[in-house]
């Protein structure tokens, strides 16, 4: 069937919002869960579409193929944002892109065919064909802020699971200055002292991060990790406790303050 019964328009009814809201909350909850929030707005698009199709009567086909490009693209954009700096992961998403522009071409071409040929619907179906490139755009420009909260909500994610390990090689460097009187001086005594390598933070992007360390003066110490991919620094800095660990821009690391002492030199952040 092209288009729905124009005698039998579709209505959205309270019993329906009841329960597509908490099927929704359901939805959204498992797909976070399990890490892969692309579902959600997959299956939004696929569930607008057919809300459209049904209120609108423009063409099915067109419809059906406008939620397989907006779903296409939905899912090239969740393997770019996993992508961890792989240039050939990124061919999958630039495949994925491309098909999504050829079933949006299709879906218009579709709604063009249905204005030609139906008289009833037509202007309907000729906005359709107008409206199928702006909706792609706007949806392309969602899924990328899409894209940067469920990054960071793995960002965060990761920052709890390793807040035990963050906490204990504070605590062993602070043991090692009570020992000792002072900091140590750089982070190859560090390894030394402590008798076993800098602990890894697993990233979401990149894939790790080794967590540095600074001597900023004998009583003071930093620890940070961080890079490119995390636009700046995760820094402890001994000087604030209170602080915690914190996000710092390139240009605010505590190394480098005017009133710090120059520290020893270290080596540029991994991320590999």
């Amino acid at each position: 069937m092209e288009t729905g019964d124009p005698r039998q328009p579709f209505r959205l009814n309270a019993r329906g919002v009841l329960l597509a809201v908490p099927a929704l909350a359901l939805l959204t909850g498992l797909a976070l869960y399990f890490d892969f929030p692309e579902v959600v707005p997959a299956i939004g698009f696929a569930w607008l579409a057919w809300v459209v199709w049904r209120r609108l009567h423009v063409s099915a086909v067109g419809m059906a193929l406008g939620a397989i490009s907006l779903g296409l693209m939905t899912w090239g954009n969740g393997i770019a944002s996993r992508s961890e700096g792989n240039i050939f992961m990124m061919l999958p998403w630039a495949a994925l892109l491309v098909a999504a522009l050829v079933a949006l071409a299709l879906a218009s071409i579709a709604f063009l065919v249905r204005a030609c040929c139906s008289k009833q619907h037509r202007r309907r179906n000729a906005v359709a064909v107008a409206a199928s490139p702006v909706v792609f755009v706007l949806a392309f420009c969602a899924l990328q802020q899409f894209s940067c909260s469920t990054h960071e909500l793995r960002i965060a994610r990761q920052l709890r699971a390793n807040r035990p390990v963050r906490q204990a090689l504070i605590d062993d460097v602070g043991a090692i200055a009570e020992r000792s009187g002072r900091v140590p001086k750089n982070e190859e005594e560090l390894v030394k002292l402590r008798g076993r390598p800098m602990p890894v933070i697993p990233w979401p992007h990149w894939g790790r991060h080794n967590i540095q360390y600074r001597a900023i003066s004998d009583e003071r110490f930093v620890l940070y990790f961080g890079g490119i991919d995390a636009e700046g620094f995760y820094v402890y800095d001994s000087g604030t406790p209170e602080r915690g660990w914190y996000w710092s821009p390139w240009h605010e690391v505590p190394w480098r303050y005017p009133e710090a002492a120059e520290p020893p030199a270290a080596r540029s952040p991994a991320s590999s």
